[in-house]
């Protein structure tokens, strides 16, 4: 999950309560991390970053390629490519 500076503005109140919601259940979220501290974190751990993106910039990119998606993409996670 991306780190409340790195979550999409409009959506750090779906972060904050999908963070609450599963501390409810016994199961806190600890990863709180921006795409540049996860590629450092990688680097440390020896691999490369070839491409690290918000899921939001990653549906843009799907959309502008198949037409508008059939859902909304909240702007509080990101993935990342990696190799070693």
């Amino acid at each position: 999950m991306l780190d409340d500076t790195s979550a999409w503005p409009e959506h750090r109140g779906k972060r904050a309560a999908l963070k609450a919601y599963v501390a409810k259940r016994g199961e806190p979220m600890h990863s709180d991390y921006s795409p540049g501290q996860m590629s450092e974190l990688m680097a440390g751990a020896g691999f490369r970053t070839l491409e690290a993106i918000t899921m939001m910039n990653l549906g843009d990119r799907f959309a502008r390629e198949l037409g508008p998606l059939p859902f909304e993409i909240p702007g509080i996670f990101a993935c990342g490519l990696y190799e070693a």
